[in-house]
């Protein structure tokens, strides 16, 4: 009872309004930027199924496979021991600063379609390619529109609560 009278006294007056959602996507620009980002793939050799010497040659040799044109993909799904190899690898959009250190640098120094060399990190021997890349941008409204209209729905639902309270 206590829900449908809140609804009807306080959620069914308010609304959002287009020009408003307009003027708070051109207000805030900085909460819809997208930083560079990358689209990867990965292989992984772990080091807790060979000792770190076999890790490192067994990660060179699928390193020269990749270099002689092997598709990274069916690499991937046969010898990964990463969790997205069934997906050939594909790890999705990551941005910069997403990634460990030095992993982060190498792939961030590369362009779409290539691969790095291994690199060694405390779980084996990751091999990334570089499938696309995507400079700094912000996002378009119509991508956040929806977004913006609830935050902008749950202040003003949040104050009319409040004033409706308190009266």
């Amino acid at each position: 009872m206590t829900q449908k009278l809140v609804a009807y006294e306080v959620k069914s007056k308010v609304s959002v309004s287009p020009g408003e959602i307009n003027e708070y996507y051109k207000a805030h620009p900085e909460e819809f930027e997208q930083g560079d980002r990358v689209n990867l793939q990965h292989i992984l050799v772990r080091l807790s199924s060979r000792s770190e010497e076999e890790a490192k040659l067994f990660a060179d040799s699928l390193y020269q496979q990749l270099k002689e044109g092997k598709p990274f993909d069916e690499l991937a799904k046969n010898f990964s021991e990463g969790s997205e190899a069934k997906e050939g690898g594909m790890m999705g959009w990551m941005e910069k600063g997403q990634l460990m250190g030095d992993i982060d640098a190498n792939v961030f120094a590369l362009q779409a379609g290539e691969i790095t060399r291994p690199i060694k990190s405390s779980l084996g021997y990751h091999i990334f390619k570089v499938v696309e890349r995507k400079q700094f941008s912000v996002k378009p409204l119509a991508e956040v529109r929806d977004k913006i209209q609830e935050k902008l729905f749950k202040q003003k639902l949040d104050k009319r609560l409040d004033d409706w309270i308190g009266s």
